[in-house]
């Protein structure tokens, strides 16, 4: 394949999370143009990990969506899922 410079592109740009504590709870934050993709949480990154979706709706505070859970034992990491 040969590109040349008139080669128009599309690039795919990911939200990014943002996770903080406060008051022993944990706040996840993404920018509300994102607005497709559903947060997801797992106890391990293992590949066969079974991905749970958070059901708690996330509340629009300026241009993010937040969900914040209680901080609980264990470890646990989220991502979001179009």
């Amino acid at each position: 394949m040969t590109l040349s410079l008139t080669d128009t592109f599309s690039f795919l740009t990911l939200p990014l999370l943002s996770v903080t504590e406060a008051n022993n709870q944990i706040v996840i934050a993404w920018p509300t143009n994102y607005a497709d993709f559903t947060l997801q949480s797992s106890p391990d990154l293992n590949p066969a990990s079974n991905w749970t979706n958070i059901t708690s709706n996330p509340l629009v505070l300026g241009l993010q969506f937040v969900v914040t859970n209680p901080i609980s034992g264990g470890a646990q990491f989220f991502r979001l899922k179009k």
